[in-house]
């Protein structure tokens, strides 16, 4: 019997979640997308220069068509992308074409996956019916690659052990779709036999059969390419805990013995054998911590809010104040005048003037202390400031040098 999954309530959400009963679980394929594949960045230069070249009098007409002030409208993106409405970008302005432009590997990614999805689909309604549906005109060259790869290895569609099912690890909380498990027969097909003798370690007997946990990925180019992001979608697949049936049921994971891309190009489908060991289940743990942090923490670990006060810094504030409060009144009582001590004369308040207009100006002692080390004295408004000779970074203490050290000890000259 061939284990599948339809169960709506365990549907992948569009945040890159699945939702089975009340728990969350992320999407295997949403957290391997924060592997860097950095040929696409080259891949995705490549579309929009050729489309440059392609649509050289498309952009040469944009300059000439005013802007429809639509370019970034988001009401159109509740429909599918190709799709029209009269809120969409009118793809002929300048900032249209521009955006046209850019958005070439996004057209093309979901070109590319549309017709996968449809190649699954049918896929799929084979190994559960035995019955082969109509393939679209765009997608025909896939499905009769397919059918040649199942007669090549000699498979049956109760072959597949596993046939789009989901399958849940609690301890890491991630839940994905595999495309399938399939068992192959060594007395099958003479494909089958050399698939079987590469999984036979050296001095070991040969291996009879062996059920291998696959992902389809269908190539528009007729030359082989696997990279390695793809063992590590399947490692969590192969480590899962359980499988989740079409009921709700969840039964153990089933054991397999290897993993293998099923590639499917309109030349031929071939199987490529990766590894899918715990090196690469660690690997992809590592991912899944790294999209946790950015889907739970990313945000706030920028947002302003995150820094607002803590209550304990209130506090530290509020004693500085009042320490601070504290301070001034004590400078204020020691000022203050002493209530026994009769009040001085005018003979003696003039006197205290006389000698405080006698004091010299701070600006004249910086400008004589300057004038005797070879400073240069700088204006500013009505008094002078000097500034050090250069190289001379030690600083002045104009009170000390003019007016003599607490207890009455006097310097020679200005300390420097």
């Amino acid at each position: 019997m061939t284990i599948t999954a339809d169960a709506p309530e365990t549907a992948r959400g569009e945040d890159g979640y699945y939702v089975i009963g009340e728990e969350r679980f992320r999407s295997v394929t949403a957290a391997i997308e924060k592997w860097d594949k950095g040929d696409l960045k080259f891949w995705s230069g490549g579309l929009a220069a050729k489309a440059a070249f392609e649509e050289l009098p498309r952009l040469v007409e944009a300059l000439t068509v005013r802007d429809c002030g639509r370019t970034y409208a988001k009401a159109c993106d509740d429909h599918d992308w190709q799709e029209r409405c009269p809120q969409c970008r009118c793809e002929r302005c300048q900032p249209c074409v521009t955006r046209w432009m850019a958005d070439r590997h996004l057209a093309e990614s979901k070109r590319r996956t549309d017709e996968g999805s449809r190649v699954h689909h049918i896929v799929k309604h084979w190994v559960l019916t035995g019955f082969w549906l109509p393939a679209d005109p765009d997608i025909e060259v896939y499905v009769a690659s397919f059918k040649a790869f199942v007669a090549e290895y000699g498979l049956l569609n109760t072959d597949w052990e596993l046939a789009e099912a989901r399958v849940v690890n609690r301890e890491y909380m991630y839940a994905g779709t595999l495309d399938g498990a399939i068992r192959f027969r060594r007395e099958r097909s003479r494909a089958a036999a050399d698939l079987l003798d590469r999984l036979t370690a050296d001095g070991a007997d040969r291996v009879q059969e062996a059920l291998l946990i696959v992902d389809y990925k269908t190539r528009e180019k007729e030359d082989r390419a696997v990279f390695p992001d793809m063992p590590l979608q399947l490692a969590p697949y192969r480590f899962a805990q359980t499988l989740v049936l079409a009921d709700g049921r969840e039964i153990p994971m089933i054991k397999v013995d290897a993993a293998a891309i099923i590639q499917i190009r309109p030349d031929a489908t071939s199987v490529e054998l990766v590894l899918a060991e715990e090196p690469e289940f660690a690997t992809f743990v590592s991912l899944l911590g790294s999209d946790g942090w950015a889907q739970e923490r990313g945000k706030r670990a920028i947002a302003s809010r995150t820094f607002s006060y803590a209550p304990s810094v209130v506090k530290l504030r509020a004693a500085d104040a009042r320490r601070r409060k504290k301070e001034a009144e004590a400078v204020a009582a020691v000022n203050a005048p002493d209530p026994e001590t009769p009040a001085p004369t005018p003979a003696e308040r003039g006197a205290r003037a006389a000698a405080a207009a006698k004091r010299p100006d701070a600006g004249q002692v910086w400008g004589e202390i300057a004038e005797q080390h070879g400073g240069q004295p700088q204006a500013r408004g009505k008094r002078l400031r000097a500034s050090p000779p250069r190289g001379d970074t030690r600083r002045v203490d104009t009170v000390t040098a003019v007016l003599g050290r607490p207890g009455g000890a006097q310097d020679e000259e200005p300390p420097f």
